[in-house]
């Protein structure tokens, strides 16, 4: 479930007050938002264009890619923070590998 945290400042006529404690919320009463899904990837030179159904109320997106291989690649992280998008454009791949993907909000 995603969660957020927020702090807030009170405020009376005349001054604002101290910070509040932080607090934590679930959006839409406790329901998580429904997993993006990727419909394709295009790949050709060293680009590749990820193409992904966006989610309702999703605020950003964290893809991330990595070179399949016979030794355990670390993932590599792209944030996209505009969420009604559907595709996103990486660079700077190997032309010769090929890559998996995956996304999360």
């Amino acid at each position: 479930m995603e969660k957020r945290i927020f702090i807030v400042c009170k405020k009376d006529n005349y001054a604002p007050s101290v910070w509040t404690s932080e607090r934590r919320i679930t959006p839409d009463g406790g329901q998580a938002l429904p997993n993006t899904k990727i419909k394709a990837t295009v790949q050709q030179g060293n680009e590749a264009m990820v193409i992904y159904e966006p989610v309702k109320k999703a605020t950003g997106y964290a893809f991330e890619y990595r070179k399949i291989s016979k030794k355990v690649e670390p993932w590599q992280t792209v944030s996209v923070t505009t969420a009604r998008t559907e595709h996103l454009f990486i660079n700077g791949l190997d032309p010769k590998a090929k890559y998996e993907f995956r996304v999360s909000q």
